[in-house]
């Protein structure tokens, strides 16, 4: 499973073995418009600091709260999580991915 987005759907789903992010949330693709306004149940507003050790945050409140939601799914259907620090190797798919468990 490859993109933002459709990793979302397979983590709401239990579908996730493995769920592969961008360490650099610069990197991360937010979902697309089209999809955003039905995400907006799935994304809840996190408490997000807008500074971090007296500077301000590098990435869009939105991607933090894509990123955290991943990372949150995955943590619950006790998916593993890798940070992937090569920019290279998700560049093509939004930043995330997965390993399923299985499809549907």
């Amino acid at each position: 499973m490859v993109g933002p987005q459709d990793t979302l759907d397979a983590l709401i789903k239990g579908q996730v073995d493995e769920l592969l992010i961008r360490a650099n949330l610069r990197e991360l693709q937010p979902v697309g418009a089209t999809a955003s306004d039905s995400l907006e149940a799935v994304l809840p507003e996190p408490v997000l600091e807008t500074v971090a050790a007296g500077e301000p945050a590098e990435a869009r409140a939105e991607t933090v709260r894509l990123a955290d939601e991943l990372i949150t799914k995955a943590a619950q259907t006790g998916a593993r999580i890798t940070f992937v620090e090569d920019p290279e190797v998700l560049k093509d798919y939004g930043g995330a991915a997965a390993l399923l468990r299985f499809s549907i």
